[in-house]
């Protein structure tokens, strides 16, 4: 699969598909490329990007369930850089126009942070449960065949 043709997905994931976009098809890029080694780190299949730029690949090709967790390991990477960015700049700005607080945005990136990794975890569960059951028929065939 080519990893472009991830970065409209990763967008839907982020709910960033209304113009102006947040975030840029190079920060999505990277996004999904470093992704790539949170799932490897979670997931029992090793995959690999090879190639560069609108040519990059991942492989193997991840099923429907690796490319969620995929997905949402990309987004928890932005994500969580958006957090830090907002912590960065968070503060209470008060003055005879008004008051602006922007002390909560980290706070609320945080929330968003825990419902990704609620999705990522049960992603990560369905996937240990296939691989499972995909175990058991395999002993199971292997059983029937030496009977």
């Amino acid at each position: 699969m080519l990893v472009n043709d991830a970065i409209s997905l990763l967008a839907r994931e982020l709910r960033d598909v209304d113009l102006p976009y947040q975030f840029t098809d190079d920060d999505l890029f990277s996004a999904l490329v470093d992704g790539v080694d949170e799932l490897n780190a979670v997931y029992h299949q090793q995959f690999a990007v090879s190639g560069s730029g609108a040519l990059a690949i991942i492989s193997p090709e991840p099923d429907s369930t690796e490319k969620k967790i995929w997905l949402i390991s990309s987004a928890i990477i932005i994500i969580s850089g958006e957090k830090v960015r907002a912590a960065a700049s968070a503060f209470v700005l008060s003055n005879a126009g008004g008051r602006t607080d922007l002390t909560g945005i980290p706070e609320a990136l945080g929330s968003a942070l825990g419902v990704f990794r609620g999705r990522l975890n049960k992603f990560i569960e369905l996937a240990q449960r296939q691989i499972t059951e995909n175990q058991m028929i395999s002993r199971e065939k292997t059983r029937q065949v030496t009977e």
